[in-house]
């Protein structure tokens, strides 16, 4: 069984509060592949209670179908926002992302998360 979003953004923090010896130099990557995963999960959840269809778009299509079919279009900036930040700072040419960019990241995904707006109508 695959975690849950929630269980993948526990663990983000869990690697920004601890400081073990195992993930030292490479937390705050491994930390963006969990927020990531969680943020992909999130949506893929979302249109599965909506538009099921729209679950296979590659994320781009999503968020462009997401900025005008979710009505919190502010959260829908952050999260297309964090979601390219994550891609982007997951790759080895990436910087590697601070502390506070990753809260703000894994804050933004956990908002999306919360925010379940009701299903379309049949």
């Amino acid at each position: 069984m695959s975690p849950t979003p929630g269980e993948l953004l526990m663990e983000a923090r869990t690697l920004l509060d601890e400081d073990d010896p195992a993930t030292r130099g490479r937390w705050g990557r491994i930390a963006t592949h969990l927020t990531r995963q969680a943020l992909e999960a999130n949506l893929r959840a979302y249109w599965g209670e909506r538009y099921a269809g729209l679950a296979a778009a590659n994320f781009r299509t999503q968020f462009i179908c997401l900025g005008t079919l979710h009505p919190d279009r502010a959260l829908v900036r952050r999260v297309a926002w964090a979601w390219e930040a994550l891609s982007d700072a997951g790759h080895a040419r990436g910087a590697l992302p601070g502390r506070a960019d990753l809260e703000d990241w894994i804050a933004t995904v956990e908002e999306f998360g919360a925010a379940r707006p009701a299903a379309k109508p049949t």
